[in-house]
């Protein structure tokens, strides 16, 4: 606040996670019964200390900083963890992290570019949904296996920031409306041979996509109308 980085010390335990002097001078408060924050104050930076394995769920709702750092020590990200955040600078991803929970950074703002760091294994349904990075990268060597339903979706209203998307070679699954209504995606590439299932109206709604490549030699399963679009919209293309 003001310039200072504050350091959380722990999450999701029935304990304050913060001193007493920062929870008095800055409100941020934390709930016991319902293990979360409820964040009404401006941080330049949350740097969350080396050790912590999970951040539990709805930990830090509307809070607003400049830039998150989360440790390597941390595997799970829990559901909703970063609800309605605004992080308006950096966002740094756990190198060991392993999974990004339903809802995790969903109606947050986040910074232009995303890196989902190469030890992630799944996202969660919803995790990064209305959201508005306009990047989001895959560091090479991916273990990526799923992304869940709604992971990337624009459900409230139409997004148009996300222009192009590159899915690593080896993601297995694609939920269900996975990147519904990305209204400015213009191209999607799926590496490697793994993909296996691309869920119903996985792209549906996303009107100016023109190219999609699929790099496997054995073609996955489709669900229905993946390409659908709405006929309001002016075009439908058929799954």
């Amino acid at each position: 606040y003001n310039g200072v980085t504050y350091t959380v010390t722990d999450i999701g335990q029935p304990e304050s996670v913060l001193d007493e002097t920062t929870m008095s001078n800055n409100a941020l408060f934390y709930d016991t019964l319902q293990e979360q924050f409820e964040a009404e104050l401006h941080v330049d930076n949350l740097v969350i200390k080396s050790g912590i394995q999970r951040i539990n769920t709805f930990v830090f709702v509307n809070l607003r900083c400049k830039n998150v750092t989360i440790p390597d020590s941390v595997e799970i990200i829990g559901s909703s963890a970063f609800w309605m955040v605004n992080v308006s600078t950096s966002l740094n991803l756990s190198n060991g992290l392993k999974e990004i929970g339903i809802g995790a950074f969903s109606w947050t703002n986040l910074p232009q570019t995303v890196t989902i760091p190469a030890s992630v294994t799944t996202i969660g349904g919803g995790a990064f949904e209305d959201s508005n990075a306009m990047q989001y990268i895959f560091e090479t060597g991916s273990q990526l296996k799923t992304i869940g339903a709604q992971a990337f979706a624009c459900s409230e209203a139409p997004g148009s920031a996300l222009t192009t998307i590159t899915i690593p070679a080896s993601v297995e699954t694609i939920g269900e409306k996975a990147f519904w209504q990305q209204t400015g995606l213009t191209k999607v590439v799926i590496e490697g041979n793994n993909i296996k299932a691309i869920g119903d109206k996985c792209f549906a709604n996303c009107p100016t996509l023109k190219t999609f490549t699929i790099n496997a030699t054995t073609p996955p399963t489709f669900g229905t109308n993946v390409f659908w679009v709405d006929p309001d919209n002016g075009m439908m293309t058929a799954s």
